[in-house]
């Protein structure tokens, strides 16, 4: 197999992860030898580079590979497919932020932030066994504590860190408390092996495991941690884990749960587990005056959403296409704050009071970008949850289908709440730049034209999940 590591079969990690692996070491040791003045400068320039090779050297990959499965590892097309998309966000993501320096509000760790994730996806991607798999997700955890560690309020931002890693610790300990009992029972931790451990040991530490996953996602009951954290990170940290990071992270999800495939209670699990996330979903938002913890709050409740649908046969690209619109909802949300944060500080929505008025361009395309967020039609989002709604019915599951629907109908009332600022009489923001509007304009037709391409997204996502 061309470019793969032959070194150590059983460990034989395919060239790409192997690849983003030494661009993340590479940067922290550049970061080492350079000036503070000059660190920021040089890494973005060095991450966009980067992710130009990483990008190219796996299609090249891709194209030449054949499918390679060992205990630790599997490569196939579907795998290859998806790391393909995650390096064309992650060149997308930084070639946004070098051109249109948006960048100045970060530090210089932020990029190793951003390759360490990136890591921990692509291992993620590719693991056949819960060893790499929560080494990876390992990685971004250490990633976003170290970030933490390193912000602005050194202080307030390091006793977010230490509860976010001490809660982290608690969830990895389940999490290997779960495999222990998988372990007990199959005597392998290869996921092909668990498929046929069906007893209630097996099923209990399936049942864990599945938790742990949805304290890395952010999903309730273990969201907590979520809200405090992004209050304390950037506009554009939340951005590259809204838009990337819960993307690809539903990928490995959906992944790990057709292993579990035969876990007989695991239908009632999931909806109680989403029925939870989308009420939370619903309602804290509603109170929300903070962007951030705005949509932390709306975040849970997508995930929710996504994952009521997961034990229906075949709902895999529906729930992908899904989360695909609503990471480019928040991209454009979050862009938009973020070219306003050039001219006034935006921490609350009462920041943005009367911006229709004063910078009509801007304030519509926040307005769209909030409408989209909650999957209002006529954006590809509300598609998208339609979509799932006929999953519902053709599944005749129409105790969740309502709850669905009053989770989409709360969603107007945070909708309307907050957005009735950007319609006051007020002078706080001001923005007279052609520039600025022209990348307004930008992402509001970038919102628009996406619509008529759910069918390809829908697709693609149908492609990878059915290539072997």
């Amino acid at each position: 197999m061309p470019f793969s590591l032959n070194l150590f079969p059983e460990l034989n990690l395919v060239f790409p992860d192997i690849l983003s692996m030494l661009i993340l070491f590479t940067l922290a040791v550049v970061k080492n030898f350079l000036k503070e003045e000059h660190a920021k400068k040089i890494l973005s320039k060095i991450s966009l580079l980067s992710s130009v090779i990483l990008l190219f050297a796996t299609l090249i990959y891709v194209s030449r590979a054949d499918e390679k499965t060992t205990e630790f590892f599997v490569y196939n097309k579907a795998s290859g497919q998806i790391k393909i998309l995650l390096f064309l966000c992650l060149f997308a993501i930084l070639g946004y932020l070098n051109y249109t320096k948006l960048n100045k509000a970060l530090n210089e760790n932020f990029f190793l932030l951003l390759y360490g994730i990136t890591n921990a996806l692509t291992i993620s991607i590719s693991a056949n066994n819960f060893i790499p798999l929560i080494l990876a997700l390992e990685l971004y955890t250490f990633s976003l504590g170290f970030l933490l560690m390193n912000s602005c309020d050194a202080v307030l931002h390091r006793k977010c860190a230490i509860r976010f890693l001490l809660l982290s610790s608690i969830a990895s300990s389940i999490f290997i408390f779960g495999c222990s009992l998988i372990y007990s029972q199959s005597g392998s931790l290869s996921f092909s092996a668990i498929k046929s451990s069906n007893c209630l040991i097996s099923e209990i530490g399936q049942v864990l495991i599945i938790c742990y996953m949805f304290f890395k996602l952010g999903c309730a009951p273990f969201h907590s941690w979520v809200i405090d954290v992004y209050e304390k990170l950037s506009s554009t940290t939340i951005l590259f884990l809204e838009a990337i990071w819960k993307l690809f992270m539903m990928f490995v999800f959906i992944k790990l749960i057709s292993v579990f495939a035969a876990l007989d209670c695991l239908k009632n699990f999931l909806m109680i587990f989403a029925i939870i996330a989308m009420g939370i979903g619903a309602i804290m938002p509603i109170f929300q005056n903070n962007i951030h913890k705005f949509v932390a709050s709306i975040s849970i409740g997508h995930i929710g959403f996504a994952i009521s649908s997961l034990y229906i046969n075949q709902s895999e690209p529906i729930i992908m296409a899904y989360m695909s619109y609503n990471s480019l909802a928040i991209f454009c949300f979050f862009s938009a704050i973020l070219f306003l944060e050039n001219y006034h500080p935006v921490k609350t929505f009462e920041d943005l009071s009367g911006i229709i008025k004063t910078s009509p361009i801007s304030g519509v395309t926040v307005v769209a970008s909030m409408f989209a967020m909650c999957g209002l039609p006529p954006f590809g989002n509300f598609i998208a949850k339609i979509n799932i709604f006929k999953l519902f019915l053709s599944n005749r599951d129409y105790l969740i289908l309502a709850f669905g629907i009053l989770y989409s109908v709360i969603s107007i009332v945070y909708l309307i709440k907050w957005s009735r600022y950007f319609f006051y009489s007020s002078k706080s923001i001001n923005i007279n730049n052609n520039t600025h509007s022209i990348l307004a304009i930008f992402l509001f037709v970038i919102l628009m034209i996406t619509i008529i391409f759910y069918e390809p997204i829908f697709i693609y996502f149908n492609t990878i999940f059915t290539l072997k």
